[in-house]
């Protein structure tokens, strides 16, 4: 892959790379048995090439060819960072070209099949639904939807997220989808506990908030990244 992408994109970049002879070209290793390690890795480089709030970088990802593992982990990053991204398939009858044989009027139409785009889902928690979760979680029991509220209005991050609350309001607003999201589950009417969801998403959603916790701050760009992990170089392209 090295070799041929050196061979076949500066063609291509010398259009886009306003006048510049060298491109920084980045290498990530993952491990196709492992879901977790590349998920966690692909997250962090997302994250590195567009930082929370930061503009300037586009992130298209090419999901063709890739395994199972990896283009969920690439899928379940866009979705729980947040960030805008373009997720999309290049099909061709005859995978030994190296570019499209579609007519070019056809390119970007109804008639294209070439290009093929997927929709980003976003999954990120908001502010309720993350103190609903910690607070279930650190009491370690189901809990009544009078003591959750009671203990949601004194939380020490989000309280005032829920101090115009009553409890029908809780319920109707945030502990109805909840359920229905099976991010928790009804032991009764008005008593609550974790739901079967959000331990499978828990590990995933803990990585995305390691990112930005003050000692990921170091890794905010490519660059960084490349220094800081043995498992993500930096390369140069001369074009």
């Amino acid at each position: 892959m090295d070799e041929v992408l050196k061979r076949v994109l500066p063609v291509d970049l010398q259009r886009v790379a306003g006048g510049r002879k060298k491109v920084a070209l980045y290498w990530c290793e993952i491990d196709r048995k492992d879901p977790q390690v590349t998920f966690e890795r692909v997250a962090r480089v997302i994250h590195a090439s567009k930082p929370p709030g930061e503009v300037g970088k586009e992130i298209w990802i090419n999901l063709t060819g890739g395994t199972n593992i990896l283009n969920l982990a690439l899928q379940l990053a866009a979705a729980l960072l947040g960030c805008p991204a373009r997720l999309y398939y290049l099909l061709s009858d005859d995978d030994r070209n190296l570019r499209h044989t579609i007519p070019e009027d056809d390119l970007g139409t109804e008639r294209d099949r070439f290009w093929v785009e997927i929709p980003v889902i976003y999954l990120r928690l908001d502010n309720r639904t993350r103190a609903i979760l910690e607070v279930l979680e650190e009491a370690g029991e189901a809990l009544r939807d009078d003591d959750l509220l009671s203990r949601l209005k004194s939380h020490p991050e989000f309280w005032a997220e829920f101090q115009e609350f009553d409890l029908n309001k809780l319920r109707r607003n945030c502990l109805l989808p909840m359920a229905g999201q099976q991010l928790i589950s009804r032991v009764n009417e008005h008593t609550v506990t974790i739901g079967q969801r959000w331990t499978v998403l828990k590990r995933y959603y803990g990585i995305i908030a390691d990112l930005h916790r003050p000692e990921s701050e170091a890794e905010t760009n490519l660059g960084a990244l490349a220094k800081n992990q043995h498992w993500f170089r930096e390369d140069v392209l001369e074009v």
